[in-house]
């Protein structure tokens, strides 16, 4: 049975088990898991391999959770995709674990390319640079603040990374349902073809086991 990634066994092991004290050490995990991200990416293919459901509701799940990560409502990911896979029939608790493509890594990339792929389907030529928007966000001080300018933020930086991130993250999506689906089908298959040799050879072995013990049994009464 083939897993789509591997852990050195020579692997620093145990940090990730120390308890957290601090926010930054939440936050360092977030950045960088201490238990690395191979061994990470591991651990989510099996909890989703060894979860109950069917292949389709698992991988729908994580397609889910991948595709709010494209979309700018960050602290909201985790309800969002929880609420898009209770709608289409997802797992509900593998769109949480879906949401993890978007993170400290790969957020910069997702919201530049939504920004400006949004603002190319809106036909917005002459849009603010990614980098402006960005120093846009950092000058919001108080919730007061964005409140009042809640339209202009709309209209020049969520609309246009709603719009761009959300076809992307379908296609996303997509490619991680199918990917996830083939790996939990083949890995199933494999397992029940081990899980019934295995019965065979111990259904097997208890025969042979059994029929030793008659024999012997029968030994002893003929000497008596």
């Amino acid at each position: 049975m083939k897993f789509f990634f591997s852990v050195k066994n020579n692997r620093k092991r145990g940090v990730h088990a120390e308890k957290r004290y601090h926010i930054f050490h939440h936050l360092r995990e977030w950045f960088w898991p201490s238990m690395g991200w191979v061994s990470l990416a591991r651990w989510m293919e099996i909890k989703m391999k060894r979860t109950p459901g069917s292949a389709h509701k698992i991988a729908l799940g994580f397609a889910c959770g991948a595709f709010i990560s494209f979309t700018p409502f960050m602290g909201l990911h985790i309800l969002l995709g929880a609420g898009v896979a209770w709608l289409i029939g997802g797992s509900l608790w593998v769109s949480a674990l879906g949401t993890i493509v978007g993170n400290p890594w790969t957020f910069p990339f997702i919201w530049a390319w939504s920004y400006k792929f949004g603002n190319f389907i809106l036909g917005v030529e002459n849009h603010i640079a990614f980098s402006e928007v960005m120093g846009t966000i950092k000058s919001i001080d108080s919730f007061q603040t964005l409140w009042k300018n809640l339209s202009f933020y709309w209209d020049t930086i969520l609309l246009p990374m709603t719009v761009g991130g959300m076809p992307t993250g379908v296609l996303v999506g997509l490619a991680f349902y199918l990917t996830i689906k083939f790996n939990i089908e083949s890995w199933r298959k494999a397992r029940e073809i081990h899980m019934k040799l295995k019965r065979k050879l111990h259904k097997k072995s208890g025969r042979k086991m059994a029929s030793k013990v008659i024999s012997k049994f029968k030994k002893n009464k003929g000497n008596k």
